[in-house]
C-alpha cells in the first residue's frame, strides 16, 4: 500500500525574509558582547575621567578624557546614549584604545557594553514573532499558531519563561560579580538610617562609611531587608576610583537576585519535563 504523503508547506518569501533577518540579528546580539571582549584583548588601557554628559534629544552621551601614551590627552564619547547614567562627572572610567587611532576608544560603562546586543537581541525576536503571527491562507494555520495552541502549547511557553528568568539571573550574578571585581576596597561602615525606599518590614539600609583619607561617602544597600537597624556596623566593598560606587559586603546583596530569579524559574523548568508532549502527542 502506498504512503500517504502530506503537502509540502509552502511560506511566502515575506515571512522566509523576515525569518532569516530575525536570524542574522538574534547571532549579531550574540556575536556583539564576543567581538568587543576580543577587540579589548588587542587594546592598551588607561583610566580616564569623566568631563561631561553630550546631550543627544533626550539622552545624553558621556565623554571621558585620558591620557594616550605618546599622545597626550585624547577625549572620546561613549557609543551609547542613555536618559540616566550610573556616573557622574570626575568619577574615573576604564578605557581601552588602539594607540594608532586613540580617538576611537572604547569606554568600559555598562550602555557600551550591552545596549546593541540587547537591542540586535531584541529586534530578531520581533522579526520571529511577526513571521510566525503572519496571515496564511483560509483553513491554514501557521506553524506558530499550532504550537500555541496544540500539545506543545504549556511546555513551550514554561521553557520559554524558564528560559527568560534562568538566563536574567545568570546576567545579574555577572553583573555583580563585575561589581564586586572593581570594588577592591575594603571598610567598615555603619548604618546611618532605615526606611529608605521601603515599609517598615523591609527597609533599606543607608550606609556611611569613610575611606582610608577619611573622605566620607554614603549609598544606600540595594537589598531591603529587616533585620537592619540603625548605628549597626556592615561590611563594605567600594571602588577606590569611585568610592561613590559601593555595596554591602554581604551573602542577601551578592546573591538575593540571582537567586530569586533562579528559584523563580527552577519551577518552570521542572514543568518543561513533566509536561514534554509524549510521542503520540508530537506526531498528531
Amino acid at each position: 500500500m502506498a504512503a500517504t504523503s502530506h503537502p509540502r508547506r509552502q511560506y511566502s518569501l515575506s515571512r522566509r525574509l523576515l525569518a532569516v533577518l530575525g536570524l542574522l540579528l538574534i547571532l549579531g546580539g550574540i556575536a556583539q558582547p564576543l567581538h568587543r571582549s576580543i577587540e579589548i584583548k588587542s587594546m592598551q588601557q588607561a583610566t580616564g575621567t569623566l568631563v561631561s554628559f553630550v546631550e543627544v534629544g533626550k539622552n545624553k552621551c558621556p565623554q571621558v578624557s585620558f591620557e594616550a601614551a605618546g599622545q597626550g590627552q585624547v577625549v572620546v564619547e561613549g557609543k551609547s546614549c542613555t536618559k540616566s547614567s550610573q556616573n557622574e562627572i570626575g568619577d574615573s572610567i576604564t578605557v581601552f584604545y588602539d594607540p594608532h587611532h586613540p580617538d576611537q576608544a572604547l569606554l568600559d560603562v555598562i550602555p557600551d557594553r550591552w545596549s546593541h546586543a540587547v537591542e540586535l537581541f531584541g529586534a530578531g525576536l520581533l522579526c520571529w514573532i511577526f513571521a510566525g503571527c503572519m496571515s496564511t491562507p483560509v483553513g491554514v494555520r501557521s506553524p506558530f499558531v499550532e504550537y500555541i495552541t496544540g500539545a506543545w502549547a504549556i511546555p513551550v511557553a514554561f521553557a520559554l519563561t524558564a528560559s527568560l528568568l534562568l538566563t536574567v539571573g545568570f546576567l545579574m550574578q555577572q553583573h555583580r560579580q563585575g561589581e564586586k571585581d572593581r570594588m577592591t576596597g575594603i571598610a567598615v561602615g555603619t548604618i546611618t538610617a532605615t526606611g529608605h525606599g521601603g515599609s517598615k518590614s523591609s527597609r533599606c539600609a543607608m550606609v556611611a562609611f569613610h575611606t582610608p583619607d577619611q573622605v566620607l561617602f554614603e549609598f544606600s544597600a540595594s537589598v531591603c531587608s529587616g533585620s537592619n537597624s540603625s548605628g549597626d556596623e556592615v561590611a563594605v566593598r567600594y571602588d577606590p576610583r569611585n568610592p561613590r560606587h559601593a555595596m554591602l559586603d554581604s551573602f542577601l546583596e551578592n546573591w538575593f537576585l540571582p537567586l530569586l530569579f533562579w528559584g523563580l524559574g527552577f519551577p518552570f523548568a521542572l514543568g518543561v519535563i513533566m509536561l514534554w508532549p509524549s510521542a503520540g502527542e508530537r506526531r498528531r
